[in-house]
């Protein structure tokens, strides 16, 4: 089996005086082959770690907890949006999409443990002051086909429609509907939170419009849905801080 490897370097860069600019000539991040080539097939990953993880404690440890997610089984799946791309993390491969028109990122799909171990190694090198060269065995493992995960997606998709229904609810919105949906009269709704009658009514419409949905207990089903959601996501990604 061919013999590779992972190198992290310091970015080099040139000068143009006439423009007052500043031009980076390299990525920090390549494969190489035993002769020192640059492995084509590997640039869509190197691409997308130099132009996404930025700090070691910052973008660089949320997606370490993104695979850790992964690797403990907690999540079968992940999208993680970044500022040029978006990864899709499974088990077993990980792929990546350019959101301005770079390289289809399933030619350069890599295996679950490729993609770990370049982050890894690329985040020990964002968090050394000095930016040292690092130089680590990279395995040459075929690349898994990419999983049909419509499913997933489908069920996502839903989860931030009703995410995004949820932010529109301001606090205020929320403290009403928590009134209601404890089963107090409206007179004691009112009573409780200083409103007069005709404004509990247009919060009734309101909530409605915002909400897009036709009635409060569909409202109710879906911030119990959200609220349990966030809760144990929030739990899962606490336990690999």
């Amino acid at each position: 089996m061919a013999v590779l490897t992972l190198a992290c370097r310091p970015r080099e860069w040139v000068t143009i005086p006439e423009e007052g600019k500043h031009y980076s000539t390299d990525t920090n991040l390549h494969v190489c082959d035993a002769s020192g080539a640059i492995v084509s097939r590997f640039e869509t990953l190197c691409a997308s770690l130099d132009e996404d993880i930025q700090s070691a404690k910052g973008s660089g440890r949320d997606m370490q907890t993104n695979v850790e997610l992964i690797a403990s089984g907690e999540e079968p799946y992940i999208e993680a949006g970044g500022n040029a791309w978006v990864f899709f993390l499974t088990p077993e491969v990980v792929w990546f999409e350019g959101q301005y028109s770079q390289t289809d990122g399933e030619d350069g799909a890599v295996t679950f443990e490729q993609f770990s171990l370049a982050l890894r190694t690329y985040v020990r090198f964002l968090a050394d002051r000095d930016h040292g060269p690092i130089e680590v065995p990279f395995p040459d493992d075929p690349t898994p086909e990419i999983p049909d995960v419509s499913e997933i997606r489908e069920r996502l998709e839903q989860e931030s429609v009703e995410e995004a229904r949820i932010y529109q609810l301001i606090t205020r919105d929320r403290e009403v509907l928590g009134a209601i949906h404890t089963g107090m009269s409206d007179a004691d709704v009112c009573a409780q939170l200083k409103l007069a009658p005709e404004r509990l009514a247009q919060y009734r419409v309101e909530v409605l419009e915002k909400t897009g949905l036709s009635s409060l207990e569909e409202i109710f089903d879906m911030i119990d849905r959200v609220d349990l959601r966030l809760a144990a996501r929030a739990a899962k990604e606490a336990r690999w801080r």
